[in-house]
């Protein structure tokens, strides 16, 4: 459970945790779409195919374990603003 004393840095989570999620994002999708472009590749032995299957298939796991990471900083960071908010909510802004 976060600290309630920490203030939510909203800094933190907009200019380094989104962008690196984004970019991991991006570099899975590149390597998706360049396995997708091999595929069209009639040459290919059923071995090849066999090791561009593994590949798709280990970034689909890493792409499933990005989005959980992202959905955990995600309610990590919303649990922080709530615990930040809380005295704001029994006061009013005004006691805060």
């Amino acid at each position: 459970m976060p600290n309630p004393e920490q203030k939510p840095n909203l800094y933190w989570f907009t200019e380094t945790t989104i962008p690196d999620y984004t970019n991991k994002a991006v570099e899975i999708g590149f390597a998706v779409g360049a396995i997708t472009r091999m595929l069209d590749n009639d040459d290919l032995s059923d071995r090849d195919k066999r090791g561009l299957h593994r590949a798709l298939t280990r970034l689909s796991e890493s792409l499933i374990d990005l989005s959980e990471e992202v959905e955990d900083r995600r309610y990590d960071f919303d649990e922080q603003l709530r615990q930040h908010l809380k005295p704001a909510q029994k006061g009013g802004f005004r006691h805060a």
